[in-house]
């Protein structure tokens, strides 16, 4: 399998202008062209039998064509398992695709291969046919193609997510030793008390296997003066994913994080109750420092910790 920038772009090319019907494919999520795409070619005896394309559409990776041309042969799985690799490698959570509501057997391929329906796009065909004409009113089976549905597919791996609404109903059955609920508040319980908060599912595997939330405003500014910093608060690893090494790679993927979603951030404060020696190890070994500053919270005494963040400087 090479990368689709290593094979004849001419063959690329002719291969994907008779599939998509043009040069460029147009969803509800934007308008691609087949030379701007990243992707990855199968070959059989020197002939072009497979190509998966892909684009990084709202921090996620997001398939735009698989076509296999030798049904029953593992080919559309090959090229979507390496799609997989591939996001597993660049850090992101989850793959999507969008497909018209004519092609069944696109749902199908998906549903077995680990994705789920998350969203359905009422008239997105109708408006893309305004840009691109040749987008048939009719497809499989007599069909009439009006819509989009969206599948999505956790990957494997530790990343962080922010939280959208297909991680409600794992988040519902996040558990906590009876220990750490004097620390924090379970994510439902605190998405529901500031529901303007950036709240942070931590996947693993595909699940959700922690949660924290990152503020800013009159309650960040109880643990620090600077302007520039955001709060850390409530974060958790479901017992479950207790111990097997969560909550360390999810820290060392904060910075990253924060660079992505909060450019004009520097710095991540966090309060930890003084009585919490083990969250305090942990947050000290993976990134965070004591510099002395403590704040008395409702729950008790608090050292309030410090990670800075480096931001670019922009000159103009």
């Amino acid at each position: 399998m090479l990368s689709l920038k290593q094979v004849n772009q001419k063959c690329v090319q002719d291969f994907l202008r008779e599939r998509w019907g043009g040069e460029e494919m147009v969803l509800s999520a934007g308008t691609f062209r087949y030379d701007e795409l990243d992707g990855f070619v199968y070959e059989e005896n020197d002939q072009l039998t497979g190509i998966v394309t892909y684009a990084k559409v709202d921090h996620e990776l997001m398939i735009i064509s698989l076509n296999s041309e030798v049904p029953g042969k593992g080919i559309g799985e090959r090229l979507l398992k390496r799609v997989e690799q591939e996001a597993i490698m660049d850090g992101f959570a989850a793959i999507t695709v969008l497909t018209t509501n004519d092609n069944i057997r696109a749902l199908a391929f998906y549903q077995k291969n680990g994705f789920r329906l998350t969203e359905v796009i009422i008239g997105a065909a109708d408006q893309a046919r305004k840009q691109k004409p040749s987008i048939p009113f009719t497809g499989d089976g007599g069909i009439a193609v009006r819509d989009e549905w969206k599948l999505l597919k956790r990957v494997a791996g530790v990343q962080l997510q922010p939280f959208d609404e297909t991680f409600r109903d794992a988040l519902s059955r996040f558990e906590l030793p009876e220990e750490q609920h004097v620390f924090t508040s379970l994510p439902l319980r605190k998405i529901a008390m500031v529901p303007d908060a950036h709240h942070v599912v931590v996947v693993k595997d595909g699940e959700a296997a922690g949660y924290f939330c990152l503020e800013q405003g009159e309650k960040k500014d109880r643990y620090t003066a600077n302007p520039s910093a955001v709060l850390l608060t409530s974060y958790s690893v479901t017992t479950a994913f207790q111990g097997k090494g969560v909550a360390a790679i999810s820290l060392l993927k904060l910075k990253d994080y924060v660079q992505l979603h909060f450019p004009q951030v520097n710095e991540v404060v966090l309060g930890v109750n003084e009585r919490n020696k083990a969250a305090q190890s942990l947050y000290l070994r993976y990134g965070f420092t004591d510099q002395g500053e403590r704040y008395e919270g409702p729950k008790g005494r608090q050292l309030v910790l410090s990670m800075p963040i480096a931001r670019e400087e922009t000159y103009v």
